[in-house]
């Protein structure tokens, strides 16, 4: 499936196939008629990460984040052995901004709007899955980091910490050094709780599937 092609004004929020799944060839059709027969867990993670407060971006929002969501469900509707469960990943940053402290439910929206079009977007997703009717478990990840080549991960993050002390320890374990190692670590240490990497959001999934957690539930989850 691919939910990031261009949305054209003709096509219906519940149009099955187009841009979706390609069903161009016999082949692709034929596997799509299968998946429809045997798959009874759906496993929602794409997103379009629409960070700016401009109006292409909030479009792409809508079209992939919000519109995408909506065709998959529809989709959804049409397999035959029902679904029982559907893992959708969220954002923890859906509930809005927060002008002051205060005491808010899991499910609930704040009033003062969003940060982004992509946090209001996957917000209005989430809606979509609660209400759709199936079995969910909703995952609100922080910043999702892949584990290597992010300059995120480097000095100043719990990750970049926590290497930068294995590697103090193994120094002193394998050298003459007698004396006590001082570890600098620059930048902002205030962001290190809000990312989870790839890896780990997915096992925690996968570890949250095979459990006996109940269904219809969110997890807020960070590193």
């Amino acid at each position: 499936g691919d939910l990031s092609r261009a949305v054209n004004e003709e096509d219906r929020d519940d149009a099955l196939t187009p841009g979706l799944i390609d069903t161009s060839t016999k082949q692709s059709y034929d596997s799509l008629m299968e998946m429809i027969t045997v798959v009874d867990e759906v496993f929602h993670n794409a997103s379009y990460l629409g960070l700016k407060k401009d109006a292409e971006e909030r479009q792409k929002c809508i079209d992939v984040n919000i519109r995408g969501t909506k065709r998959l469900l529809n989709l959804m509707s049409t397999f035959t052995r029902g679904i029982k469960a559907f893992f959708y990943t969220s954002t923890a940053f859906v509930h809005g901004k927060l002008s002051e402290p205060q005491e808010f439910g899991e499910d609930d929206a704040l009033t003062d709007g969003w940060l982004n079009p992509y946090e209001e977007s996957k917000w209005k997703a989430e809606e979509l899955v609660r209400n759709a009717g199936y079995p969910y478990r909703i995952f609100r990840p922080g910043m999702i980091a892949k584990e290597q080549g992010v300059d995120i991960l480097s000095s100043h993050t719990i990750y970049g910490v926590a290497d930068i002390l294995e590697s103090g320890y193994r120094f002193n374990r394998t050298s003459d050094h007698g004396g006590p190692i001082r570890v600098r670590v620059k930048g902002m240490p205030d962001v290190a709780h809000n990312i989870i990497l790839r890896s780990e959001l997915i096992d925690m999934i996968f570890d949250i599937r095979a459990s006996s957690h109940e269904k219809n539930h969110t997890y807020n989850t960070l590193n």
